[in-house]
């Protein structure tokens, strides 16, 4: 049999027990879902990569990926752009004011290859 004291200390403690649990259980969710909504936010490169001869070509490629691109790579390792510095900076500035970030491949030099396929 309980006495009177229990009950009443019963009747008191369970609701406040289940309050206290109610309030951690909403500070955590809020701190989670803080949490959660303050993730970084990296910007993702999704490119396309040029290769051909001519700065008309690299304009329109440029021209037809804009849309659905970051990314700009001149692919220029051993074609007859590379010799042309000019060419290469007009396909760059062309690039960055269509609104692309540019990597310039320059390309590679070979143990005992004695040519280079770049300008400087």
């Amino acid at each position: 049999m309980t006495s009177p004291a229990a009950k009443q200390v019963r009747k008191y403690l369970v609701p406040a027990l289940l309050i206290v649990v109610l309030l951690v259980s909403v500070g955590a969710y809020e701190s989670f879902s803080i949490g959660s909504q303050t993730k970084p936010n990296p910007q993702v490169y999704v490119g396309v990569a040029f290769g051909g001869n001519t700065t008309q070509e690299a304009e329109n490629l440029i021209d037809n990926v804009r849309g659905y691109t970051n990314l700009f790579i001149l692919d220029s390792g051993r074609n007859a752009i590379t010799e042309n510095e000019t060419a290469v900076n007009e396909i760059c500035d062309y690039a960055v004011a269509a609104g692309l970030s540019v990597i310039v491949n320059v390309g590679i030099e070979q143990a005992g290859d004695a040519s280079r396929y770049w300008f400087w």
